[in-house]
Order: C-alpha cells, then sequence, then structure tokens
C-alpha cells in the first residue's frame, strides 16, 4: 500500500480489546481510532494518535508488521503536499504529549442515546479536557483549510468521534481518495 504524509487512517482491533470495543459501541462505529500520518520520522513513515496521549509511532511497526488492526487509509485529493506538511506539524507541535481526553468519552453515550431515545441531535460535548483520536484528525483538517475545514462544519473537536469522520470522508470523494485497506 502506498501511504504517505497526510493520509488519514480508520483502525479498529482484530484482537478482543476492552477499550476498542468500548469506543466502538459507546460511538455506534465500525471504527474505535483514527490517525494521520505525520511523515517520515528517521527515514520512517510516522502517524501521529491519541492513545493515552498524543504521540508519534512508526506506521510499519505499529500497523502493518503488528498485523493487530484492521484498517483503511484514505488520502487528500485537494491538498498541497506544503498544506499538509503545515497542517502535520502544527498538530506535532501543538498536541504531542497531550493527555487523551477520557472526560469526552461519557458524552458520545449521552449523545447516542439523546438521538435513539428523542430524535434529538446534539453537538456540543461538555468535556473540552484532553484530546481523543478524531479530535486530533478534526484538528489536522482544519489546519489543512479550504475545503477540508468547510467538511468540519457540523462538529467540533470534541463532538466527532471516528465514524462521523468516517461517513464525511465517504460522502466527499472529491476530496479524499481511498488508498487501500486490510481486514
Amino acid at each position: 500500500m502506498d501511504v504517505q504524509q497526510g493520509n488519514i487512517v480508520f483502525s479498529g482491533k482484530r484482537v478482543s480489546n476492552w477499550f476498542s470495543n468500548g469506543v466502538k459501541s459507546i460511538t455506534n462505529s465500525k471504527w474505535s481510532h483514527s490517525f494521520f500520518l505525520l511523515g517520515e520520522v528517521m527515514g520512517q513513515m510516522a502517524a501521529i494518535e491519541a492513545e493515552l496521549d498524543i504521540s508519534v509511532v512508526p506506521w510499519q511497526r505499529e500497523y502493518v508488521d503488528k498485523n493487530e488492526d484492521y484498517y483503511e487509509v484514505y488520502r487528500l485529493l485537494k491538498a498541497s503536499p506544503e498544506d499538509q506538511d503545515r497542517a502535520a506539524k502544527y498538530c506535532y507541535y501543538n498536541y504531542a504529549e497531550e493527555a487523551y481526553g477520557f472526560f469526552a468519552i461519557p458524552w458520545f453515550v449521552y449523545r447516542i442515546y439523546m438521538k435513539k431515545w428523542f430524535g434529538i441531535k446534539v453537538t456540543n460535548n461538555w468535556s473540552k479536557s484532553g484530546m481523543f483520536c478524531s479530535g486530533l484528525t478534526y484538528n489536522y483538517l482544519d489546519q489543512v483549510g479550504n475545503e477540508y475545514k468547510d467538511v468540519l462544519n457540523d462538529f467540533d473537536q470534541y463532538s466527532l468521534c471516528p465514524q462521523d469522520l468516517y461517513d464525511i470522508i465517504l460522502k466527499r470523494p472529491d476530496l479524499f481518495e481511498f488508498v487501500g485497506k486490510r481486514e
């Protein structure tokens, strides 16, 4: 698979993992994780992601060689390499080592039940502390700017889950190109 800086990745664990399963259940999602490829670090493609904190990991080691995750990769079609590089650097410099947004998770349960029981779409997460994976990816797209910023209008960094971001990408084949997947 030909991945490159700026690609957005959605993943889930193949093996039973309580956190991954919990995220998928709470957000009613196929995906438990989203992140983007930061670019080359020490000669290897690296991903920047939110796990317990915002960290940079080798793509090959963590996602290809370990073979623990299923995933899909998407490329930004209308973003210049310079815009993607600038946005990646912004996220790295501003969010690396920020704590995970655990306190934001209960809001997603609230969101699901408000929609399911009352048909109400809630969009404002009450927790603004920490960062989670889709919030990091949101900030990346926001910093890329132009049309990529516009696709995020219905959300903020605290109210977007991986499935929301995935749905946005699928609806905009003019902006995002499918690169590949592993099942």
